[in-house]
């Protein structure tokens, strides 16, 4: 029974360090999406992330505070969900490490891991916002000239989505864990129960042989 919850324990260190890898990886990286366009009858392509990126064909991939990118509601937005689960995939991270212990792999500690798995799980995956973003749809200089531009998920985008993915594995280990856990616990009480309950004074005492006891006893 030991061996399942820290079987079920590894699995979840497992898929939570790989979902806060792509969830690193893909709200800080530059091509989060791809914009697709024509200038001057040449197919041009722009990279774009969340936080850093090409202004327009011929820039480099750069942080958009140095920039005059327009930001609007679900830019910001996917922003502070990337934030946010950064800072709560940290934690799951921290606390996920934490419960391979035993003395740490307790119901309270699981719960909470669960919790921040899930909400992991949802802000990634509403990081997808840019999609429906300023960042998709204002390529600056390829917009002037055609209206055929396209945006698509690239790289960034991917990550994020196998992140989300991830994330909820990770929430599903970690609740297998749990139960594991509890099941374990109360094997392990009701083994004490019935220890506890056996008393040595009320063990019979051996019945002596039948045939010993009619033999006369020799005399002293």
């Amino acid at each position: 029974m030991a061996s399942k919850s820290a079987g079920s324990a590894l699995c979840a260190n497992l898929f939570t360090i790989a979902a806060f890898c792509c969830t690193i990886s893909a709200n800080h990286m530059c091509n989060f999406l791809k914009i697709t366009g024509t200038k001057n009858n040449q197919t041009k392509e722009i990279f774009r992330g969340i936080w850093k990126g090409m202004t327009n064909s011929n820039s480099e991939c750069t942080r958009y505070q140095d920039t005059n990118m327009s930001f609007d509601t679900n830019w910001r937005s996917a922003r502070a969900f990337s934030i946010l689960t950064d800072v709560f995939g940290a934690i799951a991270v921290f606390t996920v490490l934490a419960s391979m212990m035993p003395s740490a792999r307790n119901k309270t500690v699981l719960s909470s891991n669960v919790s921040l798995g899930f909400m992991c799980c949802l802000f990634q995956g509403l990081t997808l916002l840019l999609l429906n973003s300023n960042a998709c749809h204002d390529s600056q200089d390829l917009t002037v000239q055609n209206n055929d531009e396209t945006c698509s998920i690239f790289v960034g985008a991917n990550l994020s989505i196998s992140a989300v993915v991830l994330w909820f594995c990770s929430s599903l280990a970690i609740s297998c864990t749990m139960a594991a856990t509890v099941m374990e616990a109360s094997t392990e009480k009701e083994r004490e129960e019935g220890t506890a309950g056996t008393d040595p004074k009320e063990v019979p005492a051996p019945v002596a042989n039948e045939e010993e006891e009619s033999k006369p006893k020799a005399d002293v």
